[in-house]
């Protein structure tokens, strides 16, 4: 049976507004007993907080264990990375800029976080959404990369949109340091490959049993593109299907909305 990976913004809903048929959708799939995975690029809050967003704001009714987020993503990239370096993580030292959520999965993992001030000596910088971050704790975090610590960002989004316009998003922060730095990053989030096959390993398959469903070509699409795997974009957010031949990003499957999603899907 062919899982599913969907992202959440844009596909799902659209800020705290309803997409019409999403929820109806997400209850056929259950129905079925049809393998999904919900898959965020947002490193702000945790899958537990995303599931009651989801069961109070859409009716959309998940176990927290059936949202991956890019904070996820990073902690499979660094355990590999150390699995590589034949290290422990409890023997492992990290400098943060980032969100609670973020801090805690690290912490729970057996990583010793540091958030204000560099020791010079961690292995990793890990640089996720934090609406806090000050210009002592970015400079910090440069010092770290400085001195020869792995730069992962959860997740490359360069603009967070708001009701006043876009702001900075996590890319821009990851850009910032890279060039301050001199020390490029390794993206954790869409359109990488490791983010898939983090999710593809949580559901225990390979990437010919899996779809991955978004609107955006850039992430969402790009990542089902870089893992191999079958893209399905949905036209309710960022993309439409004028959007391809501009930007050269082609999706297996091109839908408009819902119900017609719901009607190929029992037709495939």
């Amino acid at each position: 049976m062919t899982a599913l990976l969907i992202d959440l913004d844009g596909t799902i809903y659209r800020g705290d507004a309803r997409i019409p048929g999403a929820a109806e959708f997400i209850r056929q799939l259950q129905d079925e007993r049809t393998p999904f995975l919900f898959v965020t690029n947002n490193a702000a809050r945790s899958p537990e907080v995303v599931q009651e967003a989801l069961a109070q704001q859409h009716d959309i009714h998940v176990s927290a264990d059936t949202i991956y987020t890019s904070v996820d993503a990073a902690l499979y990239t660094a355990k590999g990375i150390l699995a590589k370096r034949q290290k422990s993580a409890n023997d492992t030292e990290v400098f943060l800029v980032g969100s609670d959520y973020l801090n805690d999965t690290l912490v729970d993992a057996g990583m010793t976080v540091h958030r204000k001030q560099t020791t010079q000596s961690e292995d990793f910088v890990v640089v996720g959404m934090d609406f806090n971050s000050s210009y002592q704790t970015l400079s910090q975090a440069g010092l770290a990369l400085q001195s020869g610590a792995t730069y992962l960002l959860t997740n490359p989004d360069l603009q967070l949109p708001s009701a006043e316009g876009f702001l900075p998003g996590n890319g821009a922060i990851g850009q910032l340091l890279k060039t301050t730095s001199g020390v490029d990053f390794i993206n954790c989030g869409k359109p990488s490959r490791r983010f898939i096959q983090g999710a593809l390993d949580r559901l225990g398959i390979t990437a010919d049993d899996a779809m991955i469903l978004g609107d955006s070509l850039r992430t969402d699409i790009q990542a089902g593109i870089n893992s191999g795997i079958e893209t399905i974009m949905i036209e309710t957010g960022v993309n439409t299907r004028q959007d391809i031949d501009s930007l050269g990003i082609n999706p297996d499957v091109v839908v408009e909305d819902y119900q017609t999603l719901s009607k190929w899907w029992q037709q495939r």
